[in-house]
């Protein structure tokens, strides 16, 4: 018999519904201004209410951006796993989606492009609760997924994968393969913004594709 795993409570469920609503009004903020221009007073205003509620959730605006961060890598990694992607696939759609952030976003990016360890790592990272997942996925499918944040133990994860599959050369070492990904991932953001900041998600994707040329079985050397 299946163990059912317990629903969140109203009260939780509504302050659930409440921080994903912020991720999503910040979201929309910044398509039109810079993050020092987004207000906690406007973010509360549009989402009605106070800025003491606000500051019950977030103590400061930075926190609502690394939330932010972590819905957004829950939301893609989640969808990665229901989907059933793997190895070189997988690679491939982070990539795509960090992409269409990229051109959706660009104010935010523009704010925390020189905090390389948040693109790589995110050491400010908070695990989203099974209410908050809830909020994404209401009918519960991600609730038993485990989501790893980290998007360095991605590519460890699906670098392998790729080499056991016979998509990546494997006379190179997975962790270093993944390592120049996790370096291509910040890296080519800067690059995104500097030469093209209308559109960076164009060139962080033919520099990952670049990439990917050099990697596959075959190809010279890196």
């Amino acid at each position: 018999m299946a163990t059912l795993i317990p629903r969140p409570g109203l009260r939780e469920r509504k302050a659930a519904e409440l921080k994903i609503r912020l991720v999503d009004l910040l979201t929309e903020e910044l398509q039109e201004k810079g993050f020092h221009q987004v207000s906690v007073e406007d973010l509360s205003e549009k989402a009605l209410i106070s800025k003491v509620t606000f500051y019950r959730y977030f103590p400061t605006k930075d926190a609502l951006l690394w939330f932010h961060d972590s819905v957004w890598t829950y939301r893609v990694k989640a969808e990665c796993m229901l989907e059933g992607l793997e190895g070189v696939k997988a690679l491939r759609f982070l990539f795509r989606e960090m992409a269409r952030e990229l051109d959706r976003n660009v104010n935010l990016f523009a704010y925390i492009s020189g905090i390389s360890s948040f693109l790589i790592e995110g050491a400010e990272r908070v695990e989203l609760t099974d209410a908050e997942k809830l909020v994404l996925h209401p009918d519960g499918s991600t609730l038993e997924l485990e989501i790893n944040y980290s998007t360095g133990h991605f590519f460890r994860t699906h670098v392998k994968r790729a080499q056991e599959a016979g998509e990546l050369r494997t006379d190179l070492p997975a962790e270093t393969q993944a390592l120049l990904f996790g370096a291509l991932f910040s890296g080519s953001t800067l690059v995104g913004l500097r030469t093209d900041p209308e559109n960076p998600g164009e060139v962080f994707l033919v520099n990952f594709e670049a990439l990917l040329g050099l990697l596959v079985p075959g190809a010279g050397h890196v």
